[in-house]
């Protein structure tokens, strides 16, 4: 969790099944942060809300008629952001290069809910934080204690066993005891990538990448194939 104070971040629902939006709504009584300001069944009714509404988070159906989810998001910039609701998987790489913060496949739960809209609290306030001259920080657990970690300042993060070893500059790594999913789920997407199944990196420490290995400075990382057209569609996505 990063160390911000927390405010209300407002919420929408576009999805053409009246049964999902009630569903939403009732999820996000559970959420202390979040205030849900409407649902909508028709995406261009949505399209004209944006316009004249300032929302945080949308949740965005994929397959509507009139107007798809992945043509609305197109019309969505920072700072909303939207989370993709989905029955199909196959829409992630897609909507990865219109930078959705995640991918509810439903039916989800509340738990993944959670995770997915606290991405984007995350990142919100990652970017609030920054235009009042605060350092993005992440906080960790280790050793029992809690760690700042000043996010500029991690070089990569790497998998081993139960844990996760974070680099950074002119100290001695972080050790977490915590998957590297669970560690990637903490971290904005905009800053971070995975790119094997036992290394995140920051895009602004990546000085090369070739076929199969990313370049952090002299150190070299392996690419996996299973994580490339990810990193190659982040990478596209930022040019």
């Amino acid at each position: 969790m990063q160390d911000f104070k927390m405010r209300t971040f407002t919420l929408i629902v576009v999805d053409d099944h009246p049964l999902i939006v009630r569903f939403v709504k009732q999820l996000c009584t559970y959420h202390k942060n979040i205030e849900f300001l409407r649902g909508f069944n028709n995406p261009l009714d949505a399209k004209e809300f944006l316009n004249k509404n300032k929302v945080d988070i949308v949740i965005l159906d994929i397959e509507m008629p009139n107007m798809t989810g992945l043509e609305l998001a197109s019309f969505i910039k920072p700072p909303t952001y939207f989370i993709f609701s989905t029955s199909h998987e196959n829409f992630a790489l897609e909507g990865f290069n219109l930078s959705a913060l995640d991918y509810l496949l439903k039916p989800y739960t509340f738990n993944r809910f959670e995770i997915a809209v606290d991405r984007a609290i995350r990142m919100i306030s990652l970017e609030e934080g920054l235009l009042e001259g605060a350092e993005p920080m992440l906080v960790v657990k280790s050793n029992y204690n809690n760690t700042k970690l000043v996010l500029k300042e991690i070089q990569y993060l790497e998998s081993i066993d139960d844990y996760v070893f974070i680099y950074r500059d002119n100290a001695s790594p972080v050790k977490v005891r915590k998957s590297l999913k669970a560690m990637f789920d903490e971290l904005p997407r905009d800053k971070f990538v995975r790119i094997h199944r036992s290394y995140i990196v920051p895009f602004s420490r990546i000085t090369e990448y070739q076929k199969s290995k990313v370049c952090i400075g002299e150190k070299e990382l392996p690419l996996s194939a299973s994580y490339k057209d990810e990193f190659l569609a982040s990478i596209a996505n930022r040019e």
